[in-house]
């Protein structure tokens, strides 16, 4: 994918680490919880990650006010989410955040963002339960994709942002 991208344009300036994975499982379903479906999601959410970031660095060095932003969860930040092992993925996304931004800088910004509820196709089949959620939400909405992006690409741009971990989730967790 990299290299694709240098290829193509001949230089990389930013990465959206945006890609992941989860496993729908009640919360104490301990026995659910196997090894496969804990390795799948180390493997994508964490590993997939990292591994993304890692061949991205040496592209990214070359350019002037390179940035990562990698999309965790707010799974992440309560423990709350659709499995132990997605928010405990989710929260090792932004746990290597605040780790490269140490590793990463000067040369390379890199944060995390937080997205709450979004609408998307993981809600199909439970738009009656997105709808219910977003009455119990500060703002009384759910997140779209483009209100993700508009967060992203902020996070990009903006020079004098490193290590943080945005929350973008229409105060659903105050």
């Amino acid at each position: 994918m990299i290299s694709a991208c240098i290829q193509r344009f001949g230089r990389l300036d930013y990465l959206v680490n945006n890609a992941g994975i989860t496993h729908q499982l009640a919360m104490d379903d301990f026995d659910g919880a196997t090894e496969e479906i804990w390795n799948k999601l180390w493997d994508v959410n964490v590993k997939g990650t990292f591994y993304c970031i890692k061949a991205a660095v040496p592209h990214l060095k070359k350019g002037v006010a390179s940035a990562i932003v990698n999309v965790g969860s707010i799974a992440g930040i309560t423990g709350l989410g659709s499995s132990v092992p997605y928010a405990v993925t989710k929260s090792a996304i932004h746990g290597l955040t605040k780790s490269l931004a140490y590793s990463l800088a000067p040369d390379i910004r890199i944060n995390s963002i937080a997205p709450g509820a979004v609408d998307t196709r993981w809600w199909e089949g439970n738009e009656e339960k997105m709808k219910a959620l977003a009455g119990n939400i500060q703002l009384k909405r759910i997140s779209t994709p483009e209100d993700i992006a508009e967060t992203i690409c902020y996070t990009l741009l903006q020079k004098s942002l490193t290590g943080q971990i945005i929350t973008v989730d229409n105060g659903q967790t105050m």
